[in-house]
């Protein structure tokens, strides 16, 4: 997939850059009997190390869908940032106790040595700005090289101030230095790993949840959504969700409206790949527009020749639009109904109004003329949408 390209580029770039660093260092701190230099090339080898682990994790995530991965191989790339965040764990329990319990001979050339670790100074921060700033989806395993990468700006200024110490024989100064590095990469693998393994453990993602619902109100003719379950891999959301629907909707409607529903929640959401929508009649407190028969002087009408005007609401009494009725011209109202995406029409009489329930709207019968009245019925599930019960 080519989304993942650019992380995968940018993993290499950190891999060679981190190779180059950790073989100076080490020849240099064995050359010139330095414990800290030397214990930071070691801790840089780990890094070469966790930019190929993300390489391959991306990689085997960009592999296609098949039939025996149906969902993908996207989590491959939460696995490699739960690698990454282990290696960086270890290598801040190893900077320790390289720090407390080893020693070297006396330092040579601690300028040479300290002019070394400005330069990865340099190096580290600039590929920490280069990996953060990776284009395109949010790739954890390179968010994490790159917290990795500027933790090891702030080793690389650590180092110098040891190399300071071995120098000037305050040995302790560099240990203390190093000690602090490395409680604060511990602190970091630890948030790393567990947002990793979480994900891989399908974690709910609420504000996905959030974002889902938000987007489905605002299709008018959802009634509800419940149920929705979103889980990551990857980069990705994968979601289910119950739909409601007007229960007078054919089976052909009820399927374009999920479709419609797909269609914009991957507009609007760009790691979204794979929803499941389960469609079901929706309850009746939920979101509907409801058209009301009503006379002059704003009740329910019992005969369809006596509607003077159709009230559009919501389910919470809000008028969304009237309009007047030509006399006798069910079509044209039905037809209006439809565009404007109401689900059901409530009246006081016996008229069947089969044209409305052709056109996928419900037609419910109340025992009272009130407007608020019959519309809390409607809430209440009590209105009868066969007149044939009547």
């Amino acid at each position: 997939m080519s989304k993942f390209k650019e992380g995968k580029k940018r993993s290499i770039v950190a891999s060679v850059t981190y190779l180059l660093l950790s073989v100076s260092k080490i020849i240099l701190g064995l050359l010139f009997f330095s414990l800290v230099v030397y214990a930071d090339g070691i801790h840089s080898i780990t890094d070469f190390l966790t930019g190929i682990v993300v390489f391959v994790g991306l990689s085997l995530a960009e592999r296609p869908v098949s039939e025996e991965f149906p969902f993908g191989m996207y989590k491959a790339e939460n696995l490699a940032s739960l690698v990454v965040a282990i290696v960086m764990a270890y290598a801040g329990i190893d900077i320790i106790r390289s720090s407390l319990f080893s020693g070297f001979g006396t330092i040579r050339y601690p300028l040479m040595l300290i002019l070394l670790e400005v330069v990865s100074c340099i190096v580290t921060y600039w590929l920490s700005r280069y990996l953060s700033k990776t284009p395109g989806l949010k790739l954890y395993s390179v968010k994490a090289e790159g917290i990795h990468a500027y933790q090891d700006t702030l080793i690389s200024l650590g180092v110098i101030v040891g190399v300071l110490g071995e120098w000037l024989n305050y040995h302790y100064l560099g240990k203390a230095v190093a000690v602090g590095v490395a409680v604060y990469i511990l602190y970091q693998s630890y948030f790393i790993g567990k947002d990793s393994l979480l994900i891989l453990l399908d974690i709910s993602d609420k504000g996905a949840v959030e974002g889902i619902k938000k987007v489905v109100y605002t299709i008018s003719e959802v009634v509800g959504v419940h149920e929705i379950k979103v889980r990551r891999a990857g980069p990705f959301l994968i979601a289910s969700m119950h739909l409601e629907v007007p229960p007078s909707l054919s089976v052909k409607e009820a399927d374009e409206l999920a479709d419609a529903v797909e269609e914009k929640l991957k507009e609007s959401i760009d790691s979204l790949v794979y929803v499941s929508i389960h469609i079901e009649p929706g309850s009746f407190s939920g979101k509907w527009r409801i058209a009301l028969l009503v006379d002059k002087d704003g009740n329910l009408v019992e005969n369809i020749k006596d509607a003077k005007r159709v009230i559009i609401v919501d389910t919470w009494n809000k008028i969304l639009e009237e309009f007047s009725l030509d006399k006798g011209d069910v079509r044209a109202m039905a037809e209006h109904l439809k565009k404007r995406k109401v689900g059901a029409v409530i009246t006081n009489g016996k008229d069947d109004l089969l044209i409305m329930k052709a056109y996928g709207i419900g037609v419910y019968y109340s025992p009272v003329k009130n407007v608020k009245e019959s519309l809390e019925l409607f809430r209440q599930g009590a209105l009868d949408p066969d007149v044939k019960s009547r």
